[in-house]
């Protein structure tokens, strides 16, 4: 989550968008967004840039944890579990992406 003020370029709570909000509303904390506009092109990533992805992915569990229980707590009987139908759908765009991705830089090698 977001280190000090004078490390991160996080907006205030009250002006926080996206996963960054939810983090703040579920956890407590805003994501620290400062390599949000980084080059993530560019090959080998900084140690910063690998941090702030992971960290992105990882709250993301723990948001969703917080909202399993809050959801459980209200309505046992409440289910947040993706379907298997969704799940191979989500893994059928992810192979398409990659696919797309290889596609373009084997493109830009021909160039």
């Amino acid at each position: 989550l977001a280190q000090n003020s004078r490390s991160t370029h996080h907006k205030s709570s009250t002006s926080l968008s996206g996963l960054s909000f939810l983090v703040q509303k579920c956890l407590g904390k805003p994501l620290d967004k400062s390599q949000q506009f980084s080059d993530w092109e560019r090959r080998p990533l900084l140690p910063e840039q690998v941090h702030y992805a992971a960290l992105d992915a990882y709250c993301l569990l723990e948001v969703y944890a917080y909202l399993r229980s809050k959801a459980l707590s209200e309505d046992p009987n409440f289910q947040v579990e993706p379907t298997l139908e969704w799940i191979k759908e989500r893994n059928q765009k992810v192979r398409e992406a990659k696919k797309r991705k290889e596609q373009e830089l084997k493109e830009k090698q021909i160039s």
